[in-house]
């Protein structure tokens, strides 16, 4: 049974059509991934720097009780996993949640997806001295739910599109 050049040219062009919205939909996804990702690390850095700013009372006045009071208001926060301020010395001054024993910090929100927490270290600075770090620990689920999500939806498009 041979099959008739016009019935192998449509074939064609529907495999061309579905290899073309594969495509469409893998890059769409890896630019959403990609920038989803992008916007997440920078909304944690900035985050960290806010909070560098309204930890500098406390560190001013070298006052561990300000500091506790500061992260106590921050234990309803889903993404924040872990936080510890020290003084120059390392002297731990006010700490939230359990910090991680020998724990790199990230570079970058790729080098977090091992152990899905973004961890982040930022000295504070008060009139040009350095009175101590802030180390932090956030959770990627929220960015990684956001992916999945994202996936999902490009794949029901695309599902759809076929289908139509």
């Amino acid at each position: 049974m041979r099959i008739r050049l016009s019935t192998r040219l449509i074939l064609l062009i529907v495999t061309l059509q579905i290899l073309m919205l594969f495509l469409l939909v893998w890059n769409s996804s890896r630019i959403m991934t990609d920038s989803h990702a992008e916007m997440f690390e920078n909304m944690l850095r900035s985050e960290s720097h806010l909070l560098t700013k309204a930890l500098t009372p406390g560190l001013v006045y070298n006052d561990p009780i300000i500091l506790q009071d500061a992260f106590s208001q921050l234990e309803k926060l889903d993404k924040l996993v872990y936080a510890q301020i020290k003084n120059q010395q390392g002297l731990a001054l006010a700490t939230l949640g359990t910090l991680p024993k020998n724990r790199n910090l990230d570079a970058n929100y790729q080098s977090a997806l091992s152990d899905g927490i973004f961890d982040l270290e930022t000295p504070i600075r008060f009139e040009g001295k350095t009175l101590g770090n802030l180390r932090i620990g956030y959770s990627l689920a929220a960015a990684k739910i956001l992916n999945q999500e994202t996936r999902f939806q490009n794949l029901l498009i695309a599902i759809l599109a076929m289908i139509i």
